[in-house]
């Protein structure tokens, strides 16, 4: 079973408008763990980046979230808030 010390954490973003609540939420979900965010134009530079980045980790699993998505556990939670 994966720890969370075996994990990267990788935020892919190209200017999305939900790019630093993706990056928040993250940061609330693995308070422990190092966000990567990479930007690179093209996207499939971006991609690129994101796997050299996975592989100089050398960690067993890496999570890559685009910036676009955003946890909808975490949307429910703040619906129920107000």
């Amino acid at each position: 079973m994966a720890t969370t010390d075996d994990i990267t954490i990788i935020l892919r973003a190209s200017g999305e408008r939900t790019e630093s609540l993706a990056y928040h939420l993250l940061s609330e979900a693995f308070p422990s763990l190092p966000i990567f965010t990479v930007k690179e134009v093209p996207f499939s530079k971006t991609l690129t980046a994101c796997f050299r980045l996975a592989l100089d980790q050398n960690k067993s699993w890496v999570l890559m979230i685009d910036a676009d998505a955003v946890s909808y556990t975490h949307l429910r939670a703040h619906e129920t808030d107000s």
